[in-house]
């Protein structure tokens, strides 16, 4: 049975709170329970730390290319129909407040050309405030829709034809995040050119990573020879994101 210090680490590193070189009474169990847990992976030997961490940059930044991709596709996308562009918010309340303020305006001017002409008998000047509010009338009544329309949906004002559609590719944030991408895969390859090995397949890693962010990366050292410049060492070019547990024998 588990001591409690070893259930509150796999607490711990379940939660995502965990990191640095860490004593366990069973590091093993500790790491096996640890690894049922969405975004934690166990790494068999802490020698494969460092392309672990190789491979959580490089699934950070796909996931990085996934976002600015949504991003791109929903910026100028509608919550009604799919192919219909977003209306300007608050458009209509615009032209309402527009014609209300154009209505008073004229009120007044009626008002006042009433009065001017029951003082000088000037004809044009009730009259001219009349012709517009007429004018005013006829305007909105003529942009109004009729009666018997299917009602619009609320937000869109335009099918968008096909030859308008978003170029994703050519978006500056997704070109950015693509390049950021490559330079993840390209380090993956260099940590193991630099041990003059063969490079593994990366799939493999990142399917083993998941989908999930953070990413805890669970290790057992059972010889005993990480310590903390080692953890500091393997963890430095590592994001915010990536956690890395290294578990000894208390």
């Amino acid at each position: 049975m588990a001591s409690e210090h070893d259930l509150a680490l796999v607490d711990r590193i379940r939660a995502g709170t965990a990191s640095g070189v860490l004593a366990a009474d069973d590091p093993e169990q500790v790491a096996h329970a640890a690894s049922g847990a969405a975004g934690a992976v166990v790494a068999v030997d802490v020698g494969d730390l460092d392309a672990a961490v190789a491979a959580a940059r490089v699934r950070l930044a796909e996931q990085v290319v996934a976002r600015a991709r949504r991003a791109e596709l929903g910026g100028g996308a509608a919550s009604g129909p799919a192919g219909a562009v977003r209306a300007p918010a608050g458009a209509r309340d615009a032209d309402r407040q527009a014609v209300r303020f154009a209505l008073v305006i004229l009120v007044l001017a009626l008002a006042g050309g009433v009065a001017v002409f029951l003082a000088d008998g000037l004809v044009l000047a009730p009259a001219l405030p009349a012709v517009a509010l007429v004018a005013l009338g006829g305007v909105v009544l003529a942009h109004r829709r009729p009666a018997a329309a299917e009602p619009e949906p609320v937000g869109v004002v335009a099918d968008v034809p096909a030859h308008a559609a978003v170029d994703v590719d050519a978006a500056p944030a997704v070109r950015a995040a693509e390049a950021h991408l490559r330079r993840q895969r390209a380090a993956w390859k260099l940590v193991w050119w630099e041990r003059s090995a063969p490079v593994p397949d990366l799939d493999d890693w990142t399917r083993q990573l998941g989908p999930t962010v953070p990413i805890t990366l669970v290790s057992v050292d059972g010889a005993g020879r990480f310590d903390a410049g080692a953890h500091a060492a393997t963890t430095t070019a590592a994001p915010a994101s990536v956690r890395v547990v290294v578990l000894q024998a208390r």
